[in-house]
């Protein structure tokens, strides 16, 4: 047998074993709305702005309809309520197999996140994920969705759309403007002058441009009103006199940045696959997504260590870290804002779970607990143009977490999140445990991990041809 048509044949087999495996399959629907929502005797906590002690909190539909003090007697150990928390860079999965976005989302809302920033969905579906998860079709937090991701010629990923004209990137922004893109993502490989026409035609309709910094020419000229993995790619280019120049400009003219701290402490991890793949929170994701896209072997952009360097490059990653960390404190000293993001398809990064590590990483940063709970709550919220969004108040959109202590005092307070309200939908936590250990078993089945493991493998090669095309990261 020939190997091309070995490989046909293989690729045949593993793409009819996924669609047999997937016939069935677990799809876990929103709960639904109840008349109302009451918390009595509760303590309101939004992060930086106010503490409400004492008080009783209702919910109507998708709104906070009353904030009032409490009838009831004041009594130790009462609950604590905090605005949803909210991630400003989530890719979604691809909807084949439907129950992994579930699972994503199951994930979310068992962490806290209740709104996310979809800045391209790997088989571009997040407009048709809002609309299902708006509707109450699909478990799921809150999306603002940019659509797919703008680039140049040839695209890093295949899933990008290429600018190759000023007229073609007036036509795919007017195209998402059309399908409710509530931004724009450009990736680092558009040159300047797209990049601008990009820009403009955003600014046209009152899109927030958001991306990478560019990958070459004048970094200073990058256009963006949000900038994502702060400096990368071109951090090794960029000189001290470059990066405080790059905190007085981002803080002039109100560009926001996205740091995703815990991206490159997930490429540490790479060096320690074997002891790290297994452990929590990494092993609430399936086995064919850690071991298929997590590898060493596979991951994107990533060099195996040669023998017995394993633990130098390891240290290597954790320098650059704290090298980025000091940047961040350097962003937020100088005024400028900083939101929460994760990009939850990169290795050793959950959704969720790694929302609560970059909080972490950004106190480690200099920001304190309520600075950073505050990023990723009214801050965000602010960003992303929904009143109220983040906070709570009368007529803020109805998410919130409920938790037995106070985050605001200690950050590990968030894992004792009791439920969730999503869009003014009732989670008890052991709702989301049950849903999602109901998602985890789907993926167990060896009729289920065995084809999408290989086809996993399959999209990676894929990948890596692309990403070395292009030259850049992600």
């Amino acid at each position: 047998m020939s190997r091309p048509l070995g490989w046909t044949l293989a690729a045949g087999a593993s793409v009819a074993g996924v669609v047999a495996a997937c016939w069935w399959q677990p799809v876990t629907r929103a709960a639904a709305r109840p008349p109302a929502i009451v918390l009595d005797g509760v303590t309101l906590l939004t992060p930086g702005l106010a503490r409400l002690e004492h008080r009783r909190i209702v919910v109507r539909g998708d709104r906070i309809a009353e904030i009032s003090g409490s009838s009831r007697p004041a009594e130790t150990g009462g609950r604590f309520v905090l605005p949803g928390l909210i991630d400003m860079h989530v890719h979604f999965p691809p909807r084949i197999p439907a129950t992994l976005v579930d699972l994503w989302s199951t994930l979310l809302l068992l962490h806290g996140v209740t709104t996310i920033r979809e800045v391209g969905s790997l088989d571009g579906s997040g407009f048709a994920l809002r609309r299902q998860i708006a509707r109450g079709d699909r478990i799921g937090p809150r999306i603002f969705a940019c659509g797919p991701v703008l680039d140049g010629d040839p695209p890093t990923w295949p899933i990008a759309r290429a600018v190759t004209s000023a007229a073609e990137a007036e036509r795919l922004v007017e195209e998402l403007f059309a399908r409710g893109a509530d931004c724009i993502k450009v990736y680092d490989g558009l040159p300047a002058e797209l990049r601008a026409a990009t820009r403009s035609a955003a600014q046209r309709r009152g899109l927030p441009l958001v991306g990478h910094m560019p990958r070459g020419g004048g970094w200073e000229e990058h256009g963006l009103d949000d900038i994502q993995h702060l400096c990368h790619p071109r951090c090794g280019d960029l000189a001290d006199e470059d990066l405080a120049e790059l905190v007085r400009r981002s803080a002039q003219d109100g560009v926001a940045h996205t740091p995703t701290l815990v991206v490159l402490a997930g490429q540490a991890l790479l060096y320690a696959f074997a002891a790290q793949v297994d452990a929590h929170p990494y092993r609430l994701l399936p086995r064919f997504w850690r071991e298929a896209l997590w590898h060493p072997d596979r991951a994107i952009g990533f060099v195996p260590a040669p023998a017995g360097h394993d633990v130098a490059l390891r240290e290597q990653k954790r320098a650059a870290v704290e090298g980025m960390e000091r940047l961040v404190r350097r962003l937020h000293e100088g005024g400028v804002r900083l939101h929460v993001g994760t990009d939850p398809i990169q290795p050793f990064v959950v959704p969720g779970a790694s929302v609560h590590r970059e909080l972490e990483l950004l106190v480690e940063s200099g920001l304190d607990v309520e600075e950073a709970l505050a990023a990723a709550t009214w801050v965000a919220g602010e960003s992303l143009g929904k009143p109220g969004l983040g906070r709570l108040e009368v007529g803020a959109p109805a998410d919130l977490i409920v938790l037995r202590e106070d985050p605001t005092r200690k950050l590990a307070n968030l894992l004792t999140i009791e439920a969730v309200v999503a869009d003014g939908r009732w989670y008890p936590v052991e709702a989301l445990r049950s849903a999602l250990k109901t998602e985890q078993s789907y993926f167990e089945r060896a009729a289920v991990d065995l084809p999408l493991r290989a086809l996993a493998h399959g999209a990676m090669r894929i990948s890596r041809s692309s990403y070395a095309r292009a030259g850049t990261l992600q």
